[in-house]
């Protein structure tokens, strides 16, 4: 009998087809509910997360924030806008508003304020993406050109004391801002006549070359507004020489410094004129600050010192290098150039970029740019021999 072939046995399935195979207990399938398929009510809650996005994404924004934003322009610019008695901004500028009903004020020193009425209705779809801005424009009138324009020319007596711009230091220009702001009523030639008063006026303050280019740029937009031509910069250029006005010289030949003495803790160095038997003073070599005129009278009344006069400071500038940080008050009372007419104001003299530069403050008046350089009392200066 032949043998029987041995039966084979049956291969093991591999692990890829034991991973590929289904089993019932895996298959996963999704129940009816209320009657509908799994493909009907899966569709509809897709849909409902899409509208759902799409509602916080565009309807949603305007429902939180329900309002509309203001887009405020005034001419001349730079007025503050108020909302409600709020300061928002300057012009131009734009801000947020609620809806409802509101006040807004355009306020510019010397020009009347002007009011308006401001419904502002709320954006609600797709206000994210297409913010819809309400304009809002002033045109600011005013009574008293000359008195504006004595605004800008204070301020600027009180900047022009501030030296040179750097990178890190801005000074404005407010004479040529104020021109811009009446260039329509210096079209006027008894009002142009008046505003290039306040110009000369102004120009005695002058103590930088930056307030120099300001005064410049004001006076050429006082003469032909916000298009000039050539020829009428060269006549602007020509008007501006004649009004500057004109340095007392000061004969800074034979000073020397030499010598120096200790009081305190203070270093004193003896100022002298080698031509001539003027007087010598002693000086300190450093400034003192910053303080007012007032406090400096004071600190020398303890001290037995004194605020230099404007010749000293004169006479130890043109011996010695009196370059520093601040501005150096003198005992004199200001005169502007040309002058005679003394005010309450008290002569500033240096300056932290201009050795040259003269200007003025009132006695009660501080700041971080002034300050002082004390000069020894008389019982303590000696005569040249």
């Amino acid at each position: 009998m032949a043998k029987e072939k041995a039966a084979k046995p049956k291969a093991r399935p591999k692990a890829q087809e034991i991973d590929k195979a289904i089993l019932p207990e895996d298959e996963v399938r999704l129940k009816p509910i209320l009657g509908l398929r799994p493909g009907v009510y899966l569709f509809g809650f897709y849909c409902f997360l899409f509208v759902l996005l799409l509602f916080f994404v565009l309807v949603c924004p305007g429902l939180v924030q329900s309002g509309n934003y203001l887009s405020c322009n005034s001419e001349p610019a730079g007025a503050a806008v108020r909302i409600d008695d709020v300061y928002r901004g300057t012009t131009p500028c734009e801000f947020f508003v609620a809806k409802g009903e509101h006040s807004i004020e355009f306020v510019l020193p010397g020009f009347n304020t002007e009011a308006l009425p401001v419904v502002v209705e709320p954006v609600v779809f797709a206000s994210v993406f297409r913010p819809k801005k309400l304009a809002v424009e002033a045109s600011l009138k005013t009574d008293d050109p000359v008195g504006v324009f004595t605004l800008a020319a204070k301020e600027y007596a009180q900047w022009s004391q501030a030296g040179e711009p750097t990178a890190a230091w801005h000074v404005p220009m407010v004479l040529s801002e104020g021109a811009a702001r009446l260039v329509p009523w210096a079209t006027e030639p008894s009002v142009r006549a008046a505003l290039n008063d306040v110009l000369e006026e102004a120009l005695l303050y002058a103590a930088s070359n930056y307030a120099l280019q300001d005064a410049v740029q004001a006076k050429a937009l006082l003469d032909n507004g916000f298009a000039p031509t050539s020829l009428g910069i060269m006549q602007s250029l020509a008007g501006f020489v004649d009004m500057l006005p004109e340095e007392e010289q000061f004969d800074a030949s034979g000073w020397v410094a030499g010598g120096t003495r200790i009081v305190g803790d203070l270093e004193f160095i003896n100022i002298r004129n080698t031509n001539s038997s003027i007087e010598d003073f002693w000086i300190c070599t450093t400034e003192l600050g910053p303080m007012n005129w007032n406090d400096a009278a004071e600190w020398c009344k303890q001290h037995n010192a004194a605020i230099p006069s404007e010749r000293q400071w004169q006479a130890a500038a043109a011996a010695m290098d009196l370059q520093g940080n601040f501005w150096e008050w003198c005992s004199d009372g200001y005169a502007p150039y040309g002058t005679s007419d003394l005010g309450p104001d008290k002569v500033l003299r240096g300056g932290s970029t201009d050795i040259n530069a003269r200007g003025a403050l009132p006695p009660d008046t501080g700041s971080d740019f002034v300050g002082l350089r004390p000069v020894l009392t008389t019982n303590d200066t000696n005569k040249h021999e």
